[in-house]
């Protein structure tokens, strides 16, 4: 049920057994039930409580000597750390599990373990992180675990997007749909799929309709959240920017975990509209989810640099575009790194010789993944005076003083 997205049945069903057989502890089957409530929780963004229970079960776990419930505990109790802005502990946390589970042959842990990681290093390591679903895929298919092999091709795709090889991402989305998973997986999978088609220009109109409707059979956050990302992505690649930016923050809204992503997400149509009010709200919501990571705070200085862009400050702007730009080649993120191009097109115009050396690399790559609507964009913000600067803002000495500087 928890695999499936039934959560609310799973925590009904888990909750009454955790009690009738709480005078069964320590026993291996009153420990698991423990360990599963916690896994609920977590799908249920209850971090906390998931923690809480994580903790209770590992401790009886380890006490009886119960190796597949400590590796599977771990796993979860990662997810919850991670959630809760604890990355760093959270990795040790994951890759622990993660031995486990390899050390006694636990195949369905490792397929969680190396599906969350990948998750997790979307914020420091993407390149891992896509290795990681990878490996796990490969695993997947040897067992012939169904579930998980659409579930890790959702990881697949959506990693190889943002490493720029969309037409990968297409084939594993696409591979993940042919094989009719079942509906949760269905859903993330036709998504994520929609996601590049739209970004690509293509009609979608058929499958959008699709998805609206396996959507209204799902009450899962994490799956309505889904649901909102995909209008976003679509109103986006469609001109619709202040509905993208609205949908964007609707996302971090129902789905807490993701909003190191969604909040960055939504800054950037916001900037290319010249509302700096808005953008820098969103940025001040960022840096207040306390998530650290070499992506976030590749994100955070990406939109601190449309900032000083909108306040005519082009000296800076540049500065800390060109450190962007260098750090989103570094991460492999070639995607981020395109659409950066637009952000500084729009925001300091065509005339600056970084702008026209970033435009350049950012059409080769629309034009190589076919992102007609985005190179579109680009070609339109080159020839184009850039969006006009905000002038007296109460935020300007806070992005003057966080422009450029990196964690410590």
């Amino acid at each position: 049920m928890l695999t499936a997205r039934r959560t609310d049945a799973a925590l009904e069903l888990l909750e009454l057994a955790s009690a009738e057989f709480a005078d069964l502890a320590p026993s291996p089957d009153a420990v698991a039930i423990d360990g599963q409530l916690a896994r609920a929780y977590q799908f249920l963004q209850q971090y906390r409580r998931a923690l809480e229970l994580s903790d209770r079960t590992l401790e009886a776990a380890e006490h009886a000597d119960l190796i597949p419930i400590i590796a599977d505990t771990l796993v979860t109790k990662s997810s919850a750390l991670a959630a809760m802005g604890r990355a760093r502990e959270a990795m040790g946390v994951i890759r622990a599990g993660e031995q486990l589970a390899r050390e006694y042959g636990l195949s369905a842990t490792l397929l969680r373990a190396l599906n969350n990681r990948s998750v997790a290093e979307d914020t420091s390591d993407p390149r891992s992180g896509l290795e990681a679903a990878r490996e796990g895929l490969a695993l997947a298919r040897r067992i012939g675990d169904r579930g998980w092999v659409a579930g890790l091709q959702v990881g697949v795709g959506y990693s190889s997007f943002l490493l720029g090889d969309w037409d990968a991402a297409v084939e594993h989305l696409s591979d993940g749909l042919a094989d009719e998973p079942e509906l949760s997986y269905h859903i993330q999978l036709l998504a994520n799929l929609i996601n590049i088609q739209a970004w690509r220009g293509e009609d979608i109109t058929d499958a959008v309709a699709e998805l609206e409707v396996l959507g209204k059979a799902t009450d899962d956050p994490v799956l309505e959240g889904t649901l909102i990302d995909t209008r976003a992505y679509v109103a986006m690649a469609t001109g619709r920017i202040a509905e993208a930016a609205d949908e964007f923050r609707n996302e971090a809204r129902h789905v807490t975990s993701a909003q190191v992503l969604t909040l960055y997400l939504a800054a950037r149509p916001t900037l290319w509209a010249g509302d700096r009010e808005a953008a820098a709200a969103d940025l001040a919501e960022l840096d207040a989810t306390g998530i650290h990571g070499s992506v976030v705070e590749c994100r955070r200085d990406t939109v601190r640099a449309g900032l000083l862009g909108l306040d005519g400050r082009t000296v800076e702007a540049l500065a800390l575009y060109r450190d962007v730009l260098d750090r989103w080649g570094s991460l492999g993120l070639v995607t981020d790194g395109a659409l950066t191009a637009i952000d500084m097109a729009t925001l300091i115009g065509p005339d600056q010789p970084d702008v026209v050396r970033a435009a350049a690399e950012a059409r080769d790559f629309f034009r190589r993944v076919r992102a007609k609507p985005f190179l579109d964009r680009l070609d339109a913000a080159m020839s184009a005076t850039p969006v006009a600067p905000a002038r007296g803002s109460a935020l300007e000495a806070d992005v003057r003083t966080k422009a450029g500087t990196r964690p410590a």
